[in-house]
């Protein structure tokens, strides 16, 4: 093995991962030396010991790290690579504290920082995990990246993504039609997306217009017949009654579900609609409605024949809507609803 630096007071990398952002000059700074130096001295010791199994010293003893295991599958150059980031100043690199605690993680944890990063739009950061993970991330692990920065409208993330070959395009294109993200749907389209049916109820259930009205004009020019229904109950589900109109206007006509489905989260206004058009599942919407405690809904299937009776109010009663359950029994009782 060879020679042991002369390190004193030297940190383990599982003491190093605990420190707190505020102290790590503290912690890593050597009696009399330059934080610049310290953290110079870890890296060389991280190479130094790599082709024997040994990650670190500690009051001059060297000790092994199991859970760098990963590091083992690195040749001195790729390890070398990861710590001076393609040929960087480690010095002045290595003085950024989430640096220095990403380059003690493991594999899975360093994947974890990553999906965390992607999620929160946190460019710089994944940009630096990623110059890490040089050797270690795959295809999925870009793929599952994108498709999160797709969800939180991250451009960025998403073209760098691309450039390190992600193609989850009908996934990202997926989250970012239900974030309601055209500029993400556009491009997942010009790389070859094509789940069209599946983005339009996924827009159509946030309210997102636009990117459903894109998904038709698609379609349209594709020959590609549209899932009305689904999409009208997906927007039924959401409470978006222009959705809805859009739907019925081009032949949806899943009456039932979709009044269902309105019953279900109390939107009156797309129940009125489709009792209109000739829903008749009386029994199962007052069932929803009263289960989720929406007491005029549970009035218009009344009054409308459902009979149910028994088991809307078992349903009000287990959720805890009393009055649901007491009104539901004076019907059943007297037939009248007041």
């Amino acid at each position: 093995m060879a020679a042991q630096p002369q390190f004193t007071n030297f940190l383990r990398l599982e003491d190093m991962a605990a420190i707190p952002e505020k102290s790590i000059q503290t912690y890593l700074q050597f009696k009399g030396q330059k934080l610049e130096d310290s953290l110079n001295n870890l890296v060389n010791t991280i190479i130094l010991y790599h082709n024997d199994g040994y990650l670190i010293t500690l009051d001059s003893r060297v000790v092994q790290h199991k859970d760098f295991s990963w590091a083992m599958r690195l040749t001195p150059e790729d390890l070398i690579a990861r710590v001076d980031l393609r040929g960087a100043k480690v010095n002045t690199l290595m003085t950024n504290y989430d640096l220095i605690r990403m380059l003690l993680l493991s594999k899975d944890d360093l994947s974890d920082e990553l999906r965390t990063a992607a999620s929160k739009g946190e460019t710089e950061k994944l940009a630096k995990i990623l110059l890490l993970g040089t050797n270690l991330f795959t295809v999925e692990d870009y793929n599952e990246v994108m498709t999160l920065a797709g969800a939180g409208n991250y451009k960025g993330i998403v073209e760098m993504m691309l450039a390190r070959g992600a193609n989850s395009y009908n996934l990202t294109m997926l989250t970012a039609a239900a974030g309601g993200h055209e500029g993400i749907v556009k491009m997942m389209l010009a790389r070859g997306a094509t789940y069209y049916n599946v983005a339009m109820a996924n827009a159509a259930i946030r309210g997102h217009k636009r990117i459903v009205k894109m998904m038709l004009e698609i379609m349209a020019a594709k020959q590609i017949k549209p899932d009305y229904n689904r999409a009208m109950r997906a927007a039924a589900t959401g409470g978006h009654k222009e959705i809805v109109e859009m739907m019925l206007a081009r032949g949806a006509n899943n009456y039932n579900e979709t009044m269902n489905r309105a019953g279900i989260d109390g939107y009156t206004k797309i129940v009125e609609m489709m009792l209109v058009r000739g829903a008749n599942n009386y029994n199962e919407t007052m069932n929803s409605a009263a289960a989720q405690g929406h007491k005029d809904i549970v009035i218009i299937m009344l009054a409308q024949g459902a009979n149910n009776y028994n088991e809307a109010i078992t349903s009000a009663t287990l959720r805890g809507h009393k009055e649901i359950a007491d009104l539901i029994s004076n019907y059943q009782a007297t037939g009248k609803l007041y």
